[in-house]
């Protein structure tokens, strides 16, 4: 039995973790407030391309609408 070598990983872009987040914050037919969605940018810009980042402040964010 041996080791193999670690699998790198790249980081999202930009495009594609805020679709991520849209699903997850924003569900599939609801409204998106203008104010959430520019608040939702900031936080995917922050997340910086990791996907569990993304998901789980996306699932956080999912009924909080204040």
């Amino acid at each position: 039995m041996g080791t193999m070598p670690p699998y790198e990983l790249s980081m999202l872009s930009y495009d594609d973790c805020w679709e991520l987040f849209k699903q997850r914050a924003f569900g599939a037919n609801e409204e998106e407030l203008t104010e959430l969605v520019v608040i939702g940018k900031e936080i995917v810009q922050k997340c910086g391309g990791v996907p569990l980042a993304t998901i789980a402040l996306g699932s956080l964010l999912r009924f909080k609408r204040d």
